[in-house]
């Protein structure tokens, strides 16, 4: 029995909702509300995007939930703002280059990141992949500038901290210089 009191079709076993020529089992086109649990063991199609497995209904206001054994084909977008893609997340770009590339501004109350070394820093900035932040030892704080070794903090006896400037130190152009090779120290020369 089908009660029907708006635009409605039927076409080769189709339903078509809102369209008069449904491809699918059911074809709504339009706003659609589905209560209770909505799964499907094929294909689910929103728009033109097409999820494999379980797709679960409303769990909050606006709210969706794909299940464990869900696939999605291309990529997963929510709210404009999150991006799915290749195993990559991205958070205000729809083109993540890392496990996790956020554009714009991030907070946290701490930030694990791998030792990484003097050729590949843990911390880079803007794909100048050998150029950041390392921890090449315990207590020990790395910069690398070009793959090369330039300054290290290490922690020091009681609340004493070293600095270390690997090559020369040029302050202010040619204020204070210490030349690492010569050991001389020049002042306004």
């Amino acid at each position: 029995q089908i009660w029907a009191s708006g635009v409605s079709y039927l076409n080769g076993g189709n339903v078509g909702i809102g369209t008069t020529g449904p491809l699918s089992k059911l074809d709504v086109s339009g706003t659609m509300r589905v209560s209770g649990n909505a799964t499907s063991s094929g294909w689910f199609n929103i728009g033109t995007t097409d999820v494999v497995g379980t797709l679960f209904g409303t769990i909050g206001a606006g709210d969706l939930f794909v299940g464990d054994d869900a696939t999605i084909t291309d990529h997963f977008e929510a709210d404009g703002t999150l991006y799915v893609k290749d195993g990559n997340v991205g958070i205000g770009t729809t083109a993540p280059m890392a496990l996790l590339d956020v554009l714009g501004t991030a907070s946290s109350t701490a930030l694990y990141v791998s030792v990484g070394s003097v050729s590949a820093p843990s911390i880079t900035f803007n794909a100048d992949t050998d150029t950041g932040l390392y921890h090449s030892a315990a207590n020990v704080l790395d910069f690398a500038v070009g793959g090369v070794r330039e300054l290290y903090i290490a922690s020091g006896a009681g609340s004493t901290a070293t600095t270390t400037i690997v090559d020369s130190l040029v302050v202010d152009t040619n204020t204070l210089v210490v030349d690492a090779t010569s050991g001389n120290v020049g002042i306004g020369t």
